[in-house]
């Protein structure tokens, strides 16, 4: 029980789910579990708070985001680590940046993951009702 002394009286106070959510650009667990895939999955440049409107959006029109193979997704980690030694991307990047980075890896060697990545990018813009 969750409360505060005020002036001698025990209030209660009332429970509040928080307003974000924590979500893996890079879903389903499931599926992304395995060896390299993994890494990708739970890099800290891949995993945000998003605010729990778009979050619930965006699993419900972009159900899951299709698994590249191994390989791509050693080379796209290593290119996540390399970029943010580098200084080229941050871990405060917005959710959109983020998303048009990963595109930008998996585009040319992996279009379905590419595919998923821009609907969840196309969801932030209508949300945030940024320009394309």
């Amino acid at each position: 029980m969750s409360g505060v002394q005020q002036g001698g009286d025990y209030v209660r106070r009332k429970f509040q789910p928080p307003s974000e959510d924590k979500h893996h650009i890079c879903y389903t667990r499931k599926k992304w579990k395995i060896g390299k895939l993994r890494y990708v999955r739970i890099h800290p440049y891949c995993v945000m708070k998003l605010p729990r409107e778009l979050h619930e959006n965006v699993h419900a029109v972009v159900p899951e985001v299709p698994t590249p193979r191994g390989d791509t997704a050693g080379y796209v980690k290593e290119q996540l680590d390399y970029l943010l030694n580098f200084g080229a991307i941050s871990i405060n990047d917005s959710f959109e940046k983020r998303l048009s980075v990963l595109i930008a890896l998996f585009e040319c060697i992996e279009q379905p993951t590419a595919d998923a990545l821009k609907k969840q990018l196309q969801l932030a813009h209508e949300f945030y009702k940024t320009p394309r």
